[in-house]
């Protein structure tokens, strides 16, 4: 079972921004943790401020630490507007 990540964003700039992210994987009947997940990236906020797209990675932590798997990470243009806006 995954939890939700949570993480920070860092102001880099102009339209750019940092973001580290953190979930956890964790057997669900045991309670056991299983793995962490750590997301890094750099995100784009396009001029209209309506549509976000960056890259990065995604590790996989085993529950001492050690990176497992590493991943590239690319984030299409998605929109920045939600619901509560």
């Amino acid at each position: 079972m995954h939890t939700p990540k949570h993480g920070v964003w860092e102001h880099l700039g102009g339209p750019q921004f940092g973001v580290v992210r953190w979930g956890l994987v964790y057997d669900m009947n045991t309670g056991e943790l299983i793995s962490y997940t750590k997301i890094r990236a750099v995100l784009t906020i396009d001029g209209t401020g309506d549509e976000i797209s960056g890259s990065g990675q995604a590790e996989v932590l085993d529950p001492n630490g050690n990176v497992v798997m590493t991943t590239p990470q690319a984030a299409s243009p998605t929109s920045a507007s939600s619901s509560s806006r």
